[in-house]
Order: structure tokens, then C-alpha cells, then sequence
């Protein structure tokens, strides 16, 4: 599947809020070393992030084209914010840190045990989740909230909230 960057109009086809070289730019000003990745990882990665983007993380307002692709573009308060920087940033910082193949979801995070007992015709089987105390996928990258932030919602019943952090 070839790159297809947000332009800030809501394409229909659009699978990245950032691009290659916006990527490449990213990781240089912070002294990533990433010149031995190739395109097709770099727009594997970048498609990864902006899916994780979209599927983890609840935004205000609403999307400013019904037959966009992903969540941004919006309208927020009434106002067009387009495909804001940060987003890019936080697209490219976990761009960085999604591995390079899989999916960032096959992180061993827990470890199942089970425990089997009888007692004469009485038989149970247990199992318990143990591990990392990670809440959540997304507590693993507090960048990445950090940059989207300011568009970040929640929904209480019928009602959506704009998240305030301090």
C-alpha cells in the first residue's frame, strides 16, 4: 500500500498524517539515526502510527469531511483546525518508537498462568494475568499524548468533554 498523506482537506485515501521526509526531517533534528531505514519501512512505520493514533485516542470536536479517512482534519469549536503540527509530531515520534514490523500491539505486556484443581468431582480451572502494571498501550508513550493534548476528549454518556492535563 503506497503513502497517502493528510493533506488538511480530509482525503478519502489518506493512511498518514505525516510524510517520509517529514519523518526523516523529524528524526534528524533530534539526532535519530535512521539512515539506514528504507522508504517502505519508513512508510510502513508512519502507517502504523497514524493507525494507532486513530484507533487509541478520542479527539473533540468532529471531522471536517464525513468521507475522510482519518480523524483529522476537524472542526473544533467551530473552527476548521485542518491537520494541526502537533499531530504530525506526535505521528513521527511514534513512527520512531513503533517497532519496525508487527504491530505495536504484540508487545508481551502480561503473562497468563493458569492453575487447575479436583477435589473429588468438584474440578476448577483459574487463570490469572500477570506482568507489567502498564494500564494501558498508550501510558507506554506519554509523548505522544503530550503533543495531541490539546485535541484529546472524552465521552461521558452522551456528552464529550475536552481533557484538560496539568
Amino acid at each position: 500500500m503506497a503513502l497517502v498523506v493528510e493533506d488538511g482537506t480530509g482525503l478519502a485515501t489518506a493512511n498518514s498524517y505525516a510524510s517520509e521526509q517529514e519523518f526523516r526531517d523529524y528524526c534528524t533534528l533530534r539526532g535519530y539515526d535512521i539512515s539506514a531505514e528504507t522508504q517502505e519501512t519508513i512508510e510502513a512505520r508512519l502507517i502504523k502510527s497514524t493507525e494507532f493514533i486513530d484507533l487509541e485516542y478520542s479527539f473533540i470536536g468532529e471531522i471536517t469531511n464525513p468521507l475522510q479517512a482519518l480523524k483529522f482534519p476537524r472542526t473544533i469549536d467551530d473552527i476548521e483546525v485542518g491537520l494541526p503540527l502537533a499531530v504530525k509530531k506526535a505521528t513521527n515520534s511514534l513512527g520512531f518508537d513503533i517497532p519496525a514490523t508487527g504491530t505495536i500491539y504484540d508487545q508481551d505486556l502480561s503473562i497468563i498462568e493458569s492453575k487447575k484443581s479436583k477435589v473429588g468431582p468438584i474440578e476448577t480451572d483459574v487463570k490469572y494475568i500477570t506482568g507489567k502494571t502498564v494500564t494501558t498501550i498508550t501510558a507506554q508513550y506519554p509523548l505522544i499524548a503530550k503533543y495531541l493534548d490539546p485535541y484529546l476528549s472524552t465521552i461521558l454518556g452522551n456528552e464529550q468533554y475536552r481533557v484538560i492535563s496539568g
